[in-house]
């Protein structure tokens, strides 16, 4: 069993859709009023950006803004989203990451949307595993208990982009 990211189908596997693959950008409190202009890619910030550079794209294109060059904003290139959030909650800069995926450092206080709109990729994460296995109580006992989680994560988000 594993959890995956894309459109459900794969062939072998069952798929339970656990939630949607959003992303929106996150930063420090304290940078809070250093990115207040994020939503104008035309606007320079006094802070770099972090994470995919194709999210960040995505996310201007998503709100009318297509073509942007965003390649001289970036700062540290890490490997992975997480270090990225750590990154901005360290104040080194902006992320484009899951309200998801962060919601602990959300609510927290350590992460705030520096942005209210949340993009959203078309894709989603699945909890997934062998047809042949279906009948496992292992297997069933994870999935109703993943399940369970994502539906009190979804309920989570749906308040904070209300």
């Amino acid at each position: 069993a594993a959890i995956r990211n894309g459109g459900g189908r794969w062939t072998g596997l069952r798929s339970v859709k656990l939630f949607p693959s959003v992303f929106m950008p996150l930063c420090s409190p304290a940078l809070k009023s250093a990115v207040k202009h994020i939503g104008d890619p035309r606007r320079a910030l006094d802070v770099p950006l972090l994470g995919r550079p194709d999210w960040w794209a995505a996310w201007h294109d998503q709100r009318g803004h297509r073509g942007i060059d965003l390649t001289k904003r970036f700062g540290t290139s890490l490997q992975a989203e997480y270090l990225d959030a750590a990154a901005a909650i360290a104040g080194q800069g902006v992320t484009i990451g899951s309200p998801l995926l962060f919601a602990d450092d959300i609510k927290a206080g350590r992460l705030v949307p520096a942005h209210d709109f949340v993009a959203d990729s078309g894709r989603a994460f699945w909890f997934v595993y062998p047809a042949v296995r279906e009948k496992s109580r292992k297997i069933a006992a994870f999935r109703d208990w993943v399940r369970g989680e994502a539906e009190q994560a979804n309920a989570e988000y749906a308040a904070l982009v209300r």
